[in-house]
C-alpha cells in the first residue's frame, strides 16, 4: 500500500472534503503544500553530508546537481573527499548499467 493511501485512510471526512474541494478547484493549496514541503526536505538534507552525516558547515559546502533533465537530485558534501567518493560511486554504477 503506498503511503500517500495510507495517509488519505487517515483523514476524517471533513478534511478528504476540503482536500476534494481544493482539487476539484484546481489542487492549488494541495501544489502549494508539496512544494512547500519539498523545499524544506533539500533544504533539510542540505545540512548534512550525503557520505558522512556530518553536519556541513555553508562557508565550506560541495553541492552537486546531478541526473536526468527531468528528475535532477541534489547531494551536498562536507569536503572534497566525501564528494570524490560519491563520483566514484556514481561511476561504478554507471559502469555496471
Amino acid at each position: 500500500m503506498s503511503k500517500i493511501k495510507k495517509l488519505l485512510e487517515e483523514l476524517d471526512y471533513y478534511d478528504l472534503m476540503l482536500l476534494k474541494k481544493d482539487l476539484d478547484r484546481g489542487g492549488f493549496a494541495i501544489k502549494k503544500l508539496v512544494e512547500n514541503n519539498i523545499r524544506h526536505k533539500i533544504q533539510e538534507s542540505d545540512k548534512f553530508c550525503t557520505i558522512c552525516g556530518k553536519k556541513i558547515d555553508s562557508n565550506n559546502a560541495y553541492v552537486l546537481i546531478f541526473g536526468p533533465a527531468d528528475f535532477r537530485k541534489k547531494a551536498s558534501f562536507c569536503s572534497l573527499e566525501c564528494l570524490e567518493f560519491f563520483i566514484k560511486g556514481l561511476k561504478k554504477q554507471k559502469i555496471k548499467q
